[in-house]
């Protein structure tokens, strides 16, 4: 098991703790720290699945964005999850570095894992364009994701001009998530 600098031992991924079995076990150490032995209660299924979900890393929306793929009836994606999501497969919105690190990924899963649907996913409050927008208007904001996401699935289209590609995005009212398709030409 891999171990952080401090010797602690580091748990890859984050799982639903209902579909997730731990036992934990006594290391022999000085310290005697736990270890977590993780042993899934699901089937681990040899086909990678057609679709790919490109979206923001905020964790806030993990949870409203599986629950919106399972509610389109795709149980089963790949994540590119990321500061900003679609926004990085475009430099109007992302750094050079960024953007070509972004497509070469993009572009290995739609051919390695023979994607044939995406989802491009943005989202209200959105850190990164906070950030990079300088506290502009959330409107200005909004229309910028959608043009970044109209501009993501452009070149999506280059690389497969078959691909499905559908962009949402995500706002939030109180406590509840609503979801808004985004028009692509």
């Amino acid at each position: 098991m891999r171990k952080d600098r401090y010797g602690r031992p580091i748990i890859q991924g984050s799982v639903r703790p209902e579909v997730l079995k731990v036992e934990l076990v006594s290391t022999p150490d000085d310290n005697a720290e736990s270890v977590l032995s993780n042993k899934s209660s699901l089937k681990f299924e040899e086909q990678h699945p057609d679709t790919l979900v490109i979206q923001c890393s905020d964790g806030r929306y993990t949870e409203i964005v599986a629950n919106l793929m399972v509610s389109a009836g795709i149980a089963r994606y790949d994540v590119m999850a990321m500061p900003g999501g679609p926004a990085l497969l475009d430099m109007a919105s992302a750094s050079i570095l960024q953007s070509e690190a972004c497509k070469a990924g993009t572009g290995f899963l739609i051919k390695g894992h023979g994607i044939k649907r995406i989802w491009l996913l943005a989202h209200e409050g959105c850190g990164y364009y906070k950030y990079n927008l300088n506290g502009m208007p959330s409107d200005i904001i909004m229309d910028r994701q959608a043009s970044d996401m109209q501009r993501a699935a452009n070149w999506l289209r280059t690389l497969d001009p078959t691909l499905t590609i559908t962009a949402m995005y995500i706002a939030h009212q109180k406590e509840m998530a609503s979801f808004k398709q985004i028009p692509l030409e």
